[in-house]
Parts: C-alpha cells; sequence; structure tokens
C-alpha cells in the first residue's frame, strides 16, 4: 500500500463564501475530503468514535498509521458488540462517492447475524427516523467464506429492509489477514418520477447495489433499481458512520483498519464525481493515456489495420440461463443467440458481435482460420454499445470457471477479429491465444489465468508463426495470472512456489520457429546434437556468410506486435515478456506494470521499450529484463535476437535490480529512472554459441576442439578488426558489423553498480555515468502518486530550474 502521507483537505468549488461546517444548509456544490490518519484529527468532519482510535501504528506496517475500530466482546451488552467512527458533510449532498482502505484481520470470522458495514443519512437525530438513509450491512448466514454485504435503503423514515444479492459474494474473507478496496456510488432521486442509485465495489469490482443485475428483491419491497426513492422531508445526505452495531459478538477482540479514507460529494446533479486519486492498478479499465510519441505510433496502425467499418450484420448475444436456453435468430435484442461459442464459431467477414450484459459461461472457445475478417470487414466481439456500463456491472462476462479442458480458453486461430469491452476471466492455462495477424484486443478485463503447468502459459498468448503480425493488445487490464489459494481468488506467494515457475505471465510470446531453422541447419550437415540434446555445431559453420545463412536458413520475425496502453499486475513469473529464442521487433509501450516477478522481459531484435512504469508492490525482483542469453537450441536466436533493441524513458521503483542485461549488440539505453533499486544495471549469463578456440583446447590428435560458448566479455564490444576476438569469430558474425550496447543518461538514487565483474573499468566500457548530482530525485512514495495523478505531481525536478525534466523517465499522461 503506497501513498503520498499527508492529509488534504480542500474545497473544489466555492459557490459561496461562508463556515462550511455550520448546521444550516449551505450552497457550495462540490466538496471533498482525503484522511490517510498521519496527521492531526479534523474534528469538524470525524465526530464520536465507538471504540476507535485515531492515527494509530500501522501492526501490518510500522511506517505508516491508520483508524483502527475495535469489536470488543458483549460491549454493546446483551451479547452484542459495536464499533465504529460517525462523520459529518458541511454540505447536504445528493451525489457521493466513498472510499477506503479495510483491513481484514486474522481473527475475523463473520457473525451469524449480521453487522453494519456503513451508513449514509440525514436529519438532526438518529438514523431510525432519518429523511433519507443508504447504506449497508454484513451478513454471516449466507457462505461459509466471509459476510455478504447488503443493500440497505430507507426513504422518509420508512426501512426498505435488506436486499441480499445471489452471487453472494464476500465482502470481508474469514480469516484474510489482508487489506482491500472498498468504494461506494450514491446518487439521489431527482424528483419523484425518478430513482437513484447505491452501488458498492471490492477491488474494483461490483458487489452489489442497485445496478447489480443479481441482486435479490425483499419481500413486500421495491426492486433493486427502485429502490433509491425521493425523500419528501430532506432528499439529501449530510452524515455517515463506517462500521458500527453489530448483532452477535466475537469470540474476541476483533480490529478492522482503515487507511486512505477519500470523500468527495456535491449538492447538484450537475457535478461529475471523480475520485482525487484514482488507483490505476486497481480499476478495471485502464483510464491512464500513453505518452504522446506512442499514441502517435498505435494511431498511424490503427488508420491503416484497424479501421472498423460499419457492420454488415449485427448479431445479438445474450447469455443462456435456466429459465431460456432458447437459441434465437440474433437479427434484434429480442431474439438474441444464446450459445456464445456457436455463434462465434460461425461468424463471417462483417459480423459484429453485440453482447448484453451478463455472465457467458462456457467451457471453451476456439475460432479456426477459416473464419478470418478482413482489411475491409472485421469481425467484432463487444458488449453491446447501447448498454455498455462497466461503471455500473453493465458488462459482457465471459467465465470459463477453469473448465476449459485445453490449455487454452480463447483460441483466436484467424485474422482481422476485433476483442473489446469484455471481462474474461478464470482460465485454465492460456487465456486468449492469438496464432493469426492483424487482431485488436482493446479495453478487456482479462484476469484469473491458472499456471497448470510451469512454462509458457499466459492471459495473453501471441503464437504468430511468422512473418509481421501488427496484432496490437492496448488499454487492457490483465491480472491474476499464477497458482492460486483454495479458492482461486488470490495468487500464492511467488516465494511459495518458485520451483513450478519457468516463463509466462499476463502477456507471453511463443513462437517457437527455432525448432524449423535448426532441423533445416541439421539436414545440412552443419551441427549434431549431443547426448543432452545440446546443439554441436561444426567448424563448417563458421565459414558460411551471412546473407548464405539468411537466405538458406533463417525465417522472416514473428515481428510487431504492440503492448500499448496496459495496466498489469498480479502475475509472475512476468507481467509482458517475449521468449527467449523468438525474433522481433514487439513493443512495449506505455504500460504500468506491478506485482510481478519481472516487470517486462525484452529479448527480441528490435524491440522497443519505452515510457512504461514499473514498480514494486507486493513483490518484485527485477524492472526490465534485457536481451537474451545463450541458448544451445537457437542458431537462430544466437545470431539476431536482442540485437537493435531500444530501452528508453522508462520508470522503475522499488525491485532489487533495475535493468538485467544478457546481450546487446546495437543496443539503446537511455534516460530511465531507477528509484529504490539497489543494483541499477546488472549484467548476467553473458554468453553467445559459435564454435571457437579461443580458450586454447586441443583434441586428443592435437587439432584445435572447438567450443560453442563464447563469453561474455567480449560481446559489448564492437565486430570490428580491432576487436580482440574478431579473427575468431564466425564469418556471418563478421560480416554483421554490429555495434557495443549504449547506455546513457540514466537517473539513480544510488551508484550504478555493474555485477558481475568481468573485465576491469566496466563502467567506462559500457558509458555508464552517475547523474544524480543535478537533479532532486523525490522519493519513491511521490513517484508512486504520480502515477496515480500526474499532473498534481512532480517528482522530476532540476535544483535550478524547478520543473518536469523533458525527456526522461515515462511520459504517461
Amino acid at each position: 500500500m503506497y501513498k503520498l502521507k499527508k492529509s488534504i483537505l480542500f474545497i473544489a468549488i466555492f459557490l459561496c463564501i461562508g463556515n462550511l461546517y455550520s448546521n444550516s444548509i449551505n450552497t457550495t456544490s462540490k466538496w471533498s475530503f482525503n484522511d490517510d490518519f498521519e496527521g492531526v484529527k479534523n474534528t469538524e468532519f470525524w465526530q464520536e468514535g465507538i471504540y476507535a482510535t485515531y492515527g494509530i501504528t500501522d501492526p501490518t506496517n510500522a511506517d505508516n498509521k491508520v483508524l483502527k475500530i475495535d469489536f470488543v466482546p458483549n460491549s454493546a451488552g446483551g451479547g452484542d458488540t459495536w464499533g465504529g467512527y460517525n462523520f459529518k458533510l458541511p454540505i447536504d449532498a445528493v451525489k457521493l462517492t466513498l472510499s477506503w482502505k479495510q483491513y481484514i484481520p486474522k481473527n475475523y470470522r463473520s457473525l451469524k447475524r449480521f453487522q453494519n458495514f456503513f451508513t449514509l443519512w440525514s436529519n438532526s437525530t438518529s438514523t431510525a427516523n432519518s429523511n433519507i438513509l443508504i447504506g449497508s450491512s454484513l451478513w454471516g448466514r449466507y457462505s461459509e467464506l466471509g459476510a455478504i454485504p447488503s443493500v440497505r435503503v430507507g426513504i422518509d423514515g420508512h426501512g426498505l429492509g435488506h436486499n441480499m444479492n445471489s452471487n453472494n459474494k464476500p465482502m470481508l474473507e474469514n480469516e484474510a489477514g489482508k487489506w482491500v478496496d472498498i468504494k461506494v456510488d450514491v446518487e439521489l432521486a431527482k424528483d419523484s418520477n425518478s430513482f437513484g442509485k447505491m452501488n458498492i465495489y471490492k477491488d474494483g469490482e461490483l458487489l452489489t447495489g442497485t445496478s447489480s443485475e443479481t441482486l435479490l428483491q425483499s419481500w413486500g419491497e421495491p426492486k433493486g433499481p427502485e429502490l433509491v426513492r425521493y425523500s419528501t422531508s430532506g432528499n439529501f445526505l449530510n452524515k455517515g458512520k463506517l462500521l458500527g452495531w453489530a448483532s452477535g459478538s466475537f469470540d474476541e477482540t476483533v480490529s478492522f483498519l482503515v487507511d486512505d479514507f477519500k470523500l468527495i460529494a456535491s449538492s447538484s446533479f450537475e457535478d461529475e464525481l471523480t475520485p482525487n486519486n484514482t488507483n490505476i492498478d486497481k480499476s478495471d479499465f485502464v483510464s491512464f493515456k500513453g505518452a504522446p510519441e506512442d499514441q502517435a505510433l498505435i494511431d498511424e496502425i490503427m488508420k491503416k489495420y484497424f479501421v472498423i467499418n460499419e457492420p454488415k450484420r449485427i448479431i445479438y448475444v445474450a447469455p443462456m440461463t435456466s429459465d431460456n436456453m432458447q437459441d434465437g435468430s440474433g437479427n434484434s435484442k429480442d431474439d438474441p443467440k444464446r450459445n456464445l461459442k456457436l455463434a462465434l464459431e460461425n461468424a463471417v467477414p462483417g459480423d459484429h458481435f453485440y453482447l448484453a450484459p451478463g455472465v457467458y459461461n462456457t467451457p471453451l472457445i476456439s475460432i479456426a482460420g477459416k473464419h478470418n475478417g478482413t482489411l475491409e470487414d472485421k469481425i467484432v466481439v463487444k458488449t453491446d454499445p447501447s448498454l455498455y456500463d462497466p461503471k455500473n456491472g453493465k458488462i459482457a462476462q465471459i467465465d470459463f470457471n477453469f473448465k476449459n479442458n485445453s490449455d487454452r480458453a480463447f483460441g483466436l486461430y484467424v485474422s482481422h477479429w476485433v476483442i473489446e469491452d469484455l471481462e474474461i476471466r478464470n482460465m485454465n492455462g492460456i487465456g486468449i491465444a492469438i496464432a493469426g495477424r492483424y487482431n485488436l484486443i482493446r479495453n478487456n478485463n482479462i484476469h484469473h489465468g491458472k499456471l497448470i503447468s510451469n512454462n509458457n502459459l499466459a492471459l495473453i498468448m501471441s503464437k504468430t508463426d511468422v512473418g509481421k503480425s501488427y496484432n496490437l493488445i492496448i488499454k487492457n487490464h490483465l491480472h491474476h495470472f499464477g497458482i492460486f489459494d483454495a479458492d482461486n481468488k488470490e495468487l500464492k506467494s511467488p516465494n511459495e512456489v518458485l520451483n513450478t515457475i519457468s516463463n509466462g505471465g499476463c502477456f507471453y510470446s511463443e513462437e517457437v520457429q527455432y525448432y524449423k531453422v535448426e532441423d533445416k541447419v541439421k539436414n545440412a550437415g552443419y551441427y549434431t546434437r549431443d547426448e543432452w540434446g545440446n546443439i554441436q555445431v561444426k567448424p563448417e559453420w563458421r565459414d558460411l556468410s551471412w546473407n548464405e545463412i539468411k537466405d538458406r536458413f533463417l525465417l522472416e520475425p514473428s515481428s510487431d506486435v504492440y503492448l500499448y496502453n496496459n495496466a498489469v499486475d498480479n502475475c509472475y513469473p512476468f507481467g509482458l515478456a517475449s521468449k527467449t529464442t523468438t525474433t522481433g521487433p514487439y513493443y512495449f509501450l506505455s504500460n504500468v506494470v506491478h506485482s510481478t516477478l519481472t516487470g517486462i522481459k525484452a529479448s527480441l531484435g528490435g524491440t522497443v521499450v519505452r515510457n512504461n512504469i514499473i514498480y514494486k508492490d507486493k513483490w518484485m525482483k527485477l524492472g526490465i529484463k534485457y536481451g537474451q542469453e545463450y541458448n544451445t537450441r537457437s542458431i537462430q536466436g544466437n545470431l539476431v535476437a536482442g540485437v537493435g533493441m531500444k530501452v528508453t524513458n522508462n520508470t522503475i521503483v522499488g525491485p532489487k535490480k533495475g535493468i538485467e542485461f544478457r546481450t546487446g549488440w546495437d543496443g539503446y539505453v537511455a534516460n530511465n529512472i531507477l528509484l529504490d533499486v539497489e543494483i541499477p544495471h546488472y549484467l548476467s549469463h553473458m554468453y553467445h554459441s559459435w564454435s571457437t578456440n579461443k580458450v586454447g583446447r586441443i583434441d586428443n590428435q592435437g587439432n584445435p576442439k572447438y567450443t560453442i560458448l563464447f563469453t561474455g566479455e567480449y560481446l559489448y564490444g564492437d565486430i570490428d578488426p580491432g576487436n580482440d576476438m574478431f579473427e575468431d569469430m564466425p564469418l556471418s558474425l563478421q560480416q554483421l558489423g554490429y555495434k557495443k550496447l549504449k547506455i546513457e543518461n540514466d537517473i539513480y538514487m544510488v551508484d550504478p553498480i555493474i555485477k558481475p565483474l568481468i573485465w576491469d573499468d566496466q563502467a567506462n566500457y559500457l558509458n555508464l555515468e552517475k547523474t544524480t548530482e543535478n537533479y532532486t530525485i523525490y522519493s519513491s512514495e511521490t513517484v508512486r502518486s504520480y502515477m496515480n495523478d500526474p499532473e498534481n505531481y512532480d517528482y522530476r525536478r532540476n535544483k535550478d530550474k524547478p520543473g518536469i525534466l523533458s525527456n526522461m523517465g515515462s511520459n504517461i499522461q
């Protein structure tokens, strides 16, 4: 949990001047309040507390302070308990957004009955006779997993009961021992002929509310969308409470922690309410903008390959339910297709599939090559645009329920398809496997993929065979891929499962064309394999020219895959990665990555890694893995992969290692900012494979004995006659004439440590310089605030000329 450590209380819009905390109705339109409990309590906002302690040291993080609310057994008498904190608004609000982080202690187990969760109301006395009441209670009787939140509404002193949700998703999980993000959105009815709304979110997911299609109707009371009615006695909210009375008692004292409390409210229905500090890594959909240079590149590609024309045919699809399993014509919303899998597997160019919001349970979707779209007539699959409202849960949700019996759930073995505005979840192995070209995966929430084997699995896998693919993966939220706990909700710590992790992550490429290359080379008589499967290259290979190798053996690169403006978190081992033995280029542009073991792995020739923000939250050991290590199976990879890559203008915060280099001929690394990083640059596995006798070995007959290992102390040197190893290099590599890797203008908070020490004076050899003397680098807490709110925070300041340093670090907007 990272935040800027200060309490802020500010008024967003002044429509009059006066005492905002007076008891009179004021005319200030919009007001907001933040509290991280680090400073002095604002006693005009916070009112009486019950077993509540303000600004106590956080038992989960000694450097943090929180609000603690205790539930002491039988503290309310009669076998009941209570604990909470009241607050008062200085305006009469008709719209309100409330959010906070809450820690669920390990000794928490939900009560058999209920405890109050939060309450909002208005009148001068209690909630019982309020003008209007909006709230929720937590009920333990409906789930063994924890407490389920209700929707509780009262109008003009009449309570409308507790409306439960059939999804039975717990807000507070038993024995969780973790923090959760909570948000409540409220808008009151404008008049007696309209209805308002109240929705409750947990970790960015709509858990329950009047917009939820699975909210149950209390007996004799209005249905969900009609619960929030107009109050004739006073249609506004100006009081609130966190937690409160509980029916029943815990076996021992249970202490809830609250942090990062935020409230924004308005007395006008016309005001738009936006969060004070949007957590981009927690939102279901990406709200931040990419760097202008990256956006311009994507715009150019979109105009060239992804103009989406008017549909030739709209096919309407709705979820199959127990009440309605009949497959319609799909020609209208009233007669929709219901078998999503069958509908998609019969697509033709120009088809646009409009999916009604709801859950589509399916074990597998596989689209074969004969169902390609065309450049002019894409095949589009999306939530129905007229119904799409993800903030209020109105989105089509494709749920594989971990039942796909293949290692891929959604096989997209086609070209010219567009998958957008969807939630796709709960996959065994690969989520979406792309094996075609010119496909666009945009603005989706793709999450919870289970690592069912230890290698080459991901939420999105690119598997294009050969050639430029121009597949675009942009503005998606990719999260939760790995090995899960028993209920398939949270990832196990990587430390628990390191022995079962190899390759994969939120995105991974798995072009395996090197097998084809090696077969050609072997069939031509240039190598054999030893008993361990390693390549033994024959001396004759050294005499082949680069043009001859390229024309006879190498395949056209599988390249031009673009990953732009994605939010990536909670996956391992990699956030975004390309397979070591593939070729490029790939483009990793303006992504935000955290809570992965390695943020980005880039190993493909010509790959661009630019304007990404990569930071440690739960876990991260390495920011960027650059280049390709020696691989005995890949002749193509060892000649062209990892060459000419560009890693520029990235911001890396918190992992032990910033950028780890493996190969790097013709590469360029510059203008990156690395903060709270123990080792900014790290060299490892510096090998390359060709036959060399530089080590001076001889066989039993006294002839030179060639080895395939070419050690890394010369790897960064220019390939020219001045290189000490030039005469011993194969002819093909001599002709390529690569230049050494160039690293410049990176900013660190520590000296650029280079290890392991392979040659003398490495820092000068790599053009590394410490550049912190000229700049004040703010702490990583401020960096993280910048990620959330770039307009208000500036962590790159020149001592003499305050302001954003041009061309340094990520330029995400």
